[in-house]
């Protein structure tokens, strides 16, 4: 936490470091994947947040559920 809260900005995935820089209070760049930024982003701080466009949400390992029906999903292996 030390560490964190000296750096001038955290780059790094969805996880824990990227929230403790943020809890530290060091601005954060995340980067996201099948994770909603919009729930489970940094909070608190200056941030942004990057995720590629995703045609499905992952509720659950191996399972996405379809926003729209009339689009293909996929479904994503976490393994």
């Amino acid at each position: 936490m030390a560490v964190l809260g000296q750096a001038r900005l955290f780059l790094g995935n969805e996880s824990g470091p990227m929230h403790m820089a943020a809890a530290a209070g060091t601005s954060v760049v995340g980067l996201f994947g099948l994770t909603d930024p919009a729930v489970s982003g940094p909070v608190g701080v200056a941030n942004v947040t990057l995720r590629p466009s995703i045609p499905c949400e992952c509720i659950a390992r191996g399972l996405c559920r379809r926003p729209d029906p009339s689009k293909a999903c996929r479904v994503w292996r976490l393994d």
